[in-house]
């Protein structure tokens, strides 16, 4: 009989309940199981639920005979590392021989790579030495080149001397001789030219006239 059968059986009614929102969901329950959110009950608070006995005689026998297997299981894989490649398996036979098989491509493949990094080492090289002539012509080239322009600086240096030396131009060594010069010497800058390049010095009035 659930809840509510025995409850409306001693005469409570749901008038004398507070159905508050609270309270309602402690009847939402599943049938022969209690929420989860009810407390456990108080009479059964302290009780200890029993000891699941096991059978003696079942457990030994378990016990040794797993004991048995695993021992077997030893002897037999000391057995396997200790017998010769005849009297292995088949499946270990097999792996026997891939393992063979791929060291025996790993060493081919070995002596590949180092076949193709000789021919690369040779290609490199033979790049290499070309790319250091190049450069070195380059560089020589780039020498001779810097010799001429140095040498035609260098005469065209002494040829702009002798002309600064030829048209009187002032120097380091005959500096003090041009300040005596130009202090013994008078300039007179009222002339004029024409279209010649001539200096005009005297120069009639009607000249002046016409360009005033």
């Amino acid at each position: 009989m659930s809840i509510i059968g025995k409850l409306l059986k001693y005469g409570v009614t749901f008038d004398s309940i507070e159905c508050s929102r609270q309270a309602l969901p402690v009847l939402d329950f599943v049938r022969w199981r209690k929420p989860r959110w009810v407390t456990r009950a108080k009479s059964k608070e302290f009780v200890l639920s029993k000891r699941h006995e096991y059978n003696t005689e079942e457990t030994e026998w378990l016990r040794r005979t797993e004991n048995h297997y695993r021992t077997q299981m030893k002897a037999i894989w000391q057995l396997i590392k200790l017998v010769p490649d005849q009297s292995l398996p088949n499946d270990l036979k097999k792996k026997a021989d891939k393992e063979k098989i791929a060291k025996a491509s790993w060493k081919e493949m070995e002596e590949r790579m180092k076949d193709w990094n000789e021919q690369v080492a040779m290609i490199r090289e033979a790049e290499q030495s070309k790319m250091n002539q190049q450069r070195q012509n380059k560089l020589l080239g780039w020498l001779n080149q810097e010799q001429l322009i140095s040498e035609q600086f260098s005469e065209e240096t002494l040829k702009r001397l002798q002309r600064e030396k030829e048209a009187g131009f002032i120097t380091p060594e005959n500096v003090e001789q041009k300040l005596m010069e130009s202090l013994e010497t008078t300039a007179d800058y009222e002339f004029a030219l024409d279209k010649e390049g001539v200096r005009v010095i005297n120069f009639d009035e009607s000249t002046e006239k016409k360009q005033g």
